[in-house]
């Protein structure tokens, strides 16, 4: 049952438009200040190419590597 909740509550929560304020870019602000507190330059990115809009989450290059981090709820 406990996997179910996971889905179950959040889902309710949003149709009974219950705002939490640890989400969306708030979550991502966070993601952001811990990496960055472990030293990485993490950032917010926003680009245009082609005539289309992206936007990133969080990026975080960390060595060779750039990590694209998606945050959801």
């Amino acid at each position: 049952a406990a996997p179910r909740m996971a889905k179950i509550v959040p889902s309710l929560l949003a149709s009974m438009e219950i705002q939490l304020r640890r989400k969306g870019i708030a979550f991502e602000q966070r993601v952001i200040e811990l990496l960055c507190g472990q030293g990485l330059d993490a950032r917010r990115v926003k680009v245009t190419r082609d005539g289309a809009d992206y936007d990133y989450d969080v990026l975080a290059p960390w060595g060779n590597y750039v990590f694209h981090f998606e945050c959801k709820n």
